[in-house]
């Protein structure tokens, strides 16, 4: 070899960065300007739409701010289209229906309780019984 290796650096690291990183954002967020207000709106469909036009899109409320119009993009994809506020329903339920819920009569009269499964007597609390009797007691047959 014609050189001989060195054990210690031969620079000094530094611990501070050399320049500072900036971001730019691409367009301003999106926030409500007003409170927020009704789906009543026809749902945004790709097309062209003009200067004042109210659309709702993903549970809210846009309106066309551009001079020139809005054309196929979505709002909030671009800054054309501004939040109104979020989408909330301008129904209320009815408490109850309007039609009267049908009434319904049996067309036989019901059936009496069975006193007896297979010809044996259910078994009945207070009875008294011999030896040989049989009865029903939970669906079984007991001796």
């Amino acid at each position: 070899p014609t050189g001989s290796p060195t054990r210690s650096p031969t620079g000094s690291p530094t611990t501070s960065p050399t320049g500072s990183p900036t971001v730019t954002p691409t367009q301003s967020p999106l926030t409500p300007t007003s409170s927020p207000t009704g789906c009543d709106h026809p749902m945004w469909v790709a097309g062209d739409y003009n200067e004042g036009d109210v659309v709702s899109y993903n549970d809210f409320v846009y309106i066309c701010r551009n001079k020139k119009g809005c054309d196929s993009r979505a709002p909030g994809e671009d800054n054309t289209w501004t939040i109104e506020g979020a989408c909330t329903p301008t129904a209320e339920p009815t408490a109850s229906p309007s039609h009267p819920l049908p009434t319904f009569s049996p067309t036989t009269a019901p059936t009496l309780t069975p006193t007896t499964i297979c010809n044996v007597p259910l078994w009945h609390e207070g009875t008294d019984y011999i030896i040989g009797d049989q009865v029903v007691f939970v669906g079984r047959i007991f001796t």
